[in-house]
């Protein structure tokens, strides 16, 4: 998951962070407590999931 050289995240910081302010719920509800994320990692599982199809 985490890339070398790069900066990864906690569920807890993006939720905290500016980035993701109109996400948080969203971050809440998808990310997992014990996994780090990139931003891009966590912007590409958001986005996923709002582009899933509902049947």
């Amino acid at each position: 998951m985490a890339r070398k050289n790069t900066a990864v995240f906690t569920k807890e910081q993006l939720v905290g962070s500016e980035e993701f302010r109109d996400q948080r719920d969203l971050v809440i509800a998808i990310l997992k407590d014990d996994v780090p994320y990139t931003k891009e990692e966590a912007s590409r599982l958001l986005n996923e999931f709002m582009e899933r199809t509902v049947n």
